[in-house]
């Protein structure tokens, strides 16, 4: 009897760890309405410099922060949609096409979307930066979906 009730207490207690640990994961991948990735303590985000740029800009510079203290796998591919009345819409580069191997970042990673990549697509509007995060350098499932937003005028 001793022994049922000592691996029943086991049991319970894996199960409260599993079930802990899987909060926590909801916890720090919850990316908010308005761009930007939102957690107790923001651990890794996407970080868009300005708030609005000019279409006659050449870039749209931003930085990914990782505070996790270990490395996290991006995967630096950019998707830019543009919201519209019915959602989100993505706008398709021209001539340009992005690899899709993870990348490894430690604290910071430092870039610029070139607009001409997107030459012709433009318009003046509201815009969103997805950069994918994933799992490792060698399993891609997503598990984040860093995100930001910005104006083009």
């Amino acid at each position: 009897m001793k022994k049922m009730i000592c691996s029943l207490l086991v049991i319970c207690m894996i199960f409260m760890f599993v079930g802990c640990s899987q909060s926590q994961d909801l916890n720090n991948n919850y990316v908010d309405e308005y761009g930007g990735l939102s957690s107790i303590d923001d651990t890794i985000y996407l970080e868009i410099s300005e708030d609005t740029y000019s279409l006659q800009d050449t870039a749209v510079t931003y930085s990914i922060i990782n505070n996790t203290g270990g490395i996290a796998y991006v995967v630096l591919a950019p998707l830019l949609e543009r919201k519209t009345e019915s959602g989100w819409e993505t706008v398709e580069p021209t001539d340009v096409g992005f690899c899709g191997t993870p990348d490894g970042i430690d604290r910071q990673w430092d870039g610029e979307l070139l607009l001409d990549w997107y030459a012709g697509s433009l318009v003046a509007g509201e815009y969103q930066l997805n950069f994918n995060m994933v799992d490792s350098s060698e399993n891609f499932d997503v598990t984040t979906v860093l995100t930001d937003c910005f104006w083009l005028e």
